[in-house]
């Protein structure tokens, strides 16, 4: 029984991050942290982020929320808005999260 609860258990989760969606336009390498910043700097180029841009990726025990690192490849997704004169991120997936 044990054995046949971690197969379910297995092949719940394999659906469950397949049907995820994960399809992002663009991919680049986070050239400097963002801190507090609603500025993230993606190959040397400036684009704007805040509290409603989506990080896919799983978070360690502890941590309030994803960890962009500088140096971090990336998938992401953006929207050009009418009120800034940088794009803004809508979505980031982690792509060599470790």
């Amino acid at each position: 029984m044990k054995i046949f609860s971690i197969l379910v258990f297995m092949l719940f989760s394999a659906s469950a991050f397949s049907g995820a969606n994960t399809s992002f336009t663009q991919t680049g390498v986070i050239s400097e942290e963002s801190g507090h910043s609603n500025t993230i700097i993606i190959n040397d180029t400036a684009y704007r982020i805040d509290s409603n841009t989506n990080v896919h990726a799983l978070v360690r025990h502890g941590e309030l929320g994803p960890q962009l690192p500088a140096g971090e490849l990336i998938g992401f997704n953006t929207t050009n808005e009418e009120n800034s004169e940088l794009p803004y991120v809508t979505d980031i997936w982690l792509l060599n999260a470790n």
